[in-house]
């Protein structure tokens, strides 16, 4: 649930995941960076949207102050 509202710690499972996917036989569950479930690709792709819509409203916010 937490991912949702923050995905960055689903971005940062996603990445570790994908750096240690090509070891043979590589680490399981309890490894350093290791983790049981891989944010899908849905996950990163709602984590872009919610940046650029973080970004979006930082943007429409700063134009209407009174500098």
């Amino acid at each position: 649930m937490t991912s949702l509202i923050i995905p960055s710690e689903s971005l940062w499972r996603r990445a570790a995941y994908e750096v240690q996917k090509p070891i043979i036989g590589g680490p399981g569950p309890g490894w350093p960076f290791s983790s049981d479930s891989v944010p899908s690709d849905a996950m990163v792709l709602y984590a872009v949207f919610y940046a650029l819509a973080a970004l979006s409203l930082a943007i429409y916010r700063f134009e209407r102050r009174n500098l």
